[in-house]
Order: C-alpha cells, then sequence, then structure tokens
C-alpha cells in the first residue's frame, strides 16, 4: 500500500507539472508582446518627436529666410523714393514723398520665445514689411508721375510764351523791313533782316506736335527764343542804315535850301546909286584958270568986288560901298546872314 501511494503521488505531480507548462509559456509570450509593444511605442514616439523638432526647424528658417527677403526689397524701395527724391522740383510733391520714406519703417522681431511663436512673428513681420514697400512704391510712382505731369505743363506754357514773342519780334522786324525800303545806304542789312525773318517764320509755323514730351518741348523753346533775340540785333543794322541814309538827306536838302536863300536874298537886295566922281587934277587946273581971270579982270579995268570970286566947289562924295553876304549851312539845314 505504501508504496501505490507512493506512485500515486508521483503520477499525479506528474500529470499536475503536464498541466501547468502551457500557461506558463502563455505567460511568457504575453509578457514578451508586451516588451515589444513598449519598445515599438517607444521607438515611434523617438521617431515622431524629431520628425516634428525638424519640422518646427525648417518653419523657423523658412520664416527667417522670407522675413530678410522683405526686408531687402523693403531698402530696395526706399532707394528707389530717395533716388526720385532728387528729381522732385516741385515742393508739395517733395513733401509727400519725403513723408512716404520717413513713416516707412521696417518692423523688427524679437528673437524670444518658443521656435513656433517667432516663426509665427516673422511670418506677420514679412508681411507688414512687404505692405510697407508696395505703398512706398506706389506712392513713389504717384509722386513722379505728378512731377513728370506738372513738368509738361511747365513746358507747355513756356512754349506758349517763347511763341508769343518769337510773333511780335517777327511782326517788329518786318515793320523795319518795310519801312526801310529805298530807305538805306547799304542794302546788305536789309538782306539779312530779311532772312532772319524768314527763319523766324518757319519756327513759328511749325510748332511741337500736340503730343510732345518735355524734352522736344523743351528744344522748341530754346530755338524760339533764340530766334526772338536774334531779330532785334538785326533790325537794329537796318535802323542804322535808314538814319544814315536820313542823315545824308537832310544834308542836301539844307545845302539846297542854302542855295536857294542865297539866291533869293540876292534877287531882293536893291542896287546902290551911282555918284559922278570928280577929277583932282581938272578941278586944280580950273582954279588955277578962274583965278587968273580975276587977277586980270581986277587989275585991268576998274574994280570988282572981291565978292564976284568963283564959288568953292561942291564936296567930293565917297564912293559907295558894296554889301557883302556870307553863306553858313550845317547838316540840319542851310542859313544866311549878312557880314
Amino acid at each position: 500500500m505504501a508504496m501505490t501511494d507512493q506512485g500515486a503521488r508521483v503520477e499525479l505531480e506528474g500529470q499536475e507539472g503536464s498541466e501547468a507548462t502551457p500557461h506558463r509559456r502563455r505567460g511568457r509570450t504575453y509578457a514578451a508582446v508586451g516588451v515589444a509593444v513598449v519598445l515599438a511605442l517607444g521607438c515611434g514616439g523617438a521617431v515622431t518627436y524629431t520628425r516634428w523638432d525638424a519640422a518646427q526647424e525648417q518653419l523657423l528658417a523658412v520664416a527667417q529666410t522670407e522675413y530678410e527677403s522683405a526686408r531687402a526689397d523693403h531698402a530696395a524701395a526706399l532707394t528707389e523714393a530717395r533716388t526720385a527724391l532728387k528729381g522732385i522740383t516741385h515742393d508739395d510733391l517733395h513733401g509727400l514723398l519725403e513723408v512716404a520714406v520717413e513713416q516707412a519703417a521696417v518692423t523688427e522681431v524679437s528673437a524670444q520665445g518658443s521656435r513656433s511663436d517667432r516663426a509665427t512673428a516673422l511670418e506677420g513681420a514679412t508681411e507688414t514689411v512687404r505692405r510697407s514697400a508696395a505703398s512706398l512704391r506706389a506712392k513713389t510712382e504717384e509722386t513722379v508721375a505728378a512731377q513728370h505731369a506738372w513738368e509738361l505743363e511747365q513746358a507747355r506754357a513756356d512754349y506758349a510764351q517763347a511763341g508769343a514773342e518769337l510773333a511780335a519780334a517777327i511782326d517788329a522786324a518786318d515793320a523795319v523791313l518795310s519801312a526801310s525800303e529805298g530807305r538805306v545806304l547799304d542794302e546788305a542789312p536789309r538782306a539779312a533782316l530779311a532772312a532772319a525773318i524768314d527763319a523766324a517764320t518757319a519756327l513759328r509755323d511749325q510748332p511741337p506736335a500736340e503730343d510732345a514730351d518735355v524734352d522736344a518741348l523743351t528744344a522748341a523753346t530754346s530755338a524760339a527764343s533764340e530766334a526772338t533775340s536774334v531779330l532785334p540785333t538785326v533790325a537794329q543794322a537796318v535802323v542804322d542804315q535808314q538814319a544814315a541814309w536820313q542823315a545824308e538827306q537832310d544834308r542836301i536838302a539844307g545845302e539846297q535850301a542854302a542855295r536857294a536863300a542865297a539866291e533869293q536874298a540876292a534877287k531882293a537886295r536893291p542896287s546902290a546909286p551911282q555918284q559922278p566922281r570928280a577929277s583932282t587934277g581938272k578941278s586944280a587946273s580950273s582954279q588955277q584958270s578962274s583965278s587968273g581971270s580975276k587977277n586980270s579982270t581986277s587989275s585991268g579995268g576998274g574994280t570988282r568986288s572981291s565978292s564976284s570970286a568963283a564959288a568953292p566947289a561942291p564936296p567930293r562924295q565917297p564912293p559907295p560901298q558894296e554889301e557883302t553876304y556870307c553863306i553858313t549851312t550845317d547838316e540840319s539845314g542851310g542859313s544866311w546872314t549878312g557880314c
């Protein structure tokens, strides 16, 4: 019996051992699977974090690059505006663009905060800087266009004034040319004036086109002004010739008037009366003869009164003096006076 019980126990233990082995295997399997899951989850999390971290760095780098590009474009817009300011001569337009340049500030971004926050801040600053650059460029273009329009208006006004002055100069020169016809000593100045009038008239009759730009209008204005300045100088030479001709005519007229006056005076002057002239020798012989007769009469026959002596001869008349006339002339006319 004892052996039987012992054998039974051994057999029972063998049966219990055979039944416990599958449970243990399953437990070990579950544990291994759990460890694998945990390891897998841990590895996956590490990979996910690495990818996320790399994405954050990339986003920040892209935002930084975009921001720097926007700032560089903004600086270029400022340079363009400042360059344009040098050519803006209109005071109001210059002031408006200058204010726009001063207000075109660049937004600075803080380096503090997480990468995500910094990337977000950079993106916002980039948009602000781009809008500022675009606004400044638009203001610059608008100001430059307004300056060009003002310059064009000024150029047209300048040409209109130059054209009016040219027309007036042509009329004045033409009047001088007409008035001097046949009244100059030398025709060369009149020929030069006629050529200058023809050239100026051609400029006057060929104005710039309606759509002419500032450069074309400026060139036309300069040409008209030059022609206007030439005409009076050439016309003055004709005026001088005309004055010389007039002086010569006055001289000739004065000489003619002086001769005519002298002739008229000579005709109007009365002739002097002719007086007889007694001879001195004859008078002396007559006196001697008379004296001899008287003496013989007195001595020969009686007494005669001394009162019967011959009467004295009449006094001599001075010879008539001839009148002399002097004739003088000057450039303005002739005149005569008695000398």
